[in-house]
């Protein structure tokens, strides 16, 4: 009876795994997605760039004066 109940529940374990792609292939794009592209447009635009030539000066002017 144990052996029946073992070779059972690794069928339905193996079941399982072969009908898991298939459902995560059918959920389409990851909700993620659009959230990244939308966050690398804002950090690669000319404000981002402007923003960030600003910050390494500063940095600069503090290194070289001692505060950092």
């Amino acid at each position: 009876m144990r052996t029946l109940l073992t070779t059972v529940r690794g069928a339905a374990w193996a079941v399982l795994l072969m009908l898991t792609p298939g459902a995560l292939n059918a959920q389409g794009t990851s909700p993620w997605v659009d959230a990244v592209n939308e966050l690398q447009t804002q950090f690669t635009g000319p404000i981002a760039r402007g923003l960030s030539l600003i910050a390494i000066v500063v940095g600069g002017l503090m290194f070289a004066f001692g505060e950092g």
